[in-house]
């Protein structure tokens, strides 16, 4: 089992490993990616092992965070655990190094109160998950994010441009609204 599980977004990996040596300083067992995904493994699966096992996800929530789909994923499925037993904001704790919070969703963790520096955080983290018992257990989620970006496109797809609303703003939707009302396009 692992005290917390660390999701940060790779542009801040420097900032993270930083975060996990002050928290590997205090004794917690840390999740990281680096640390945790093995040549030849599943990232998928083991981002998901890592999760369930976990007591806490500890967000390492700058700018870039929200913009990566992995560590928005990340973030939800510990959300949706945690809430299974109780107040998620007990289990998925957000260490924001940014001057506001305007950056960090849901709202129910931009209301917490954020540590912001390393040894701060470490500090306020491992005092924390001390009064946490067991692990996030089920997450709760079928889907994962492609880990590795967008599928690429196949045959007619090439073709065909990828913005096809952009001429009206309700797009697809007034195209079909004659077809709803029994009328002929």
């Amino acid at each position: 089992m692992f005290d917390v599980f660390l999701s940060y977004a790779h542009a801040d990996r420097e900032a993270a490993l930083a975060l996990r040596d002050e928290l590997v300083a205090r004794n917690l067992a840390v999740w990281l990616d680096d640390d945790a995904i093995d040549t030849f493994d599943s990232i998928g699966g083991s981002i998901e092992r890592g999760l369930a096992h976990s007591k806490a996800l500890v967000a390492l929530y700058t700018r870039a965070y929200p913009a990566r789909r992995a560590c928005q994923w990340e973030l939800t499925a510990a959300f949706v655990a945690a809430g299974k037993r109780g107040d998620p904001r007990q289990r998925v704790l957000v260490v924001n190094p940014e001057p506001s919070t305007e950056h960090v969703l849901p709202l129910e963790l931009r209301d917490a109160l954020h540590a912001r520096g390393s040894a701060e955080a470490a500090d306020a983290v491992a005092a924390h998950v001390a009064t946490l018992a067991g692990e996030l257990g089920d997450l709760g989620v079928s889907e994962r994010p492609l880990w590795l970006g967008r599928r690429p496109l196949r045959g007619d797809a090439l073709r065909r441009p990828l913005v096809r609303h952009v001429a009206h703003p309700f797009g697809a939707a007034c195209r079909r609204l004659p077809a709803c009302l029994g009328r002929p396009r």
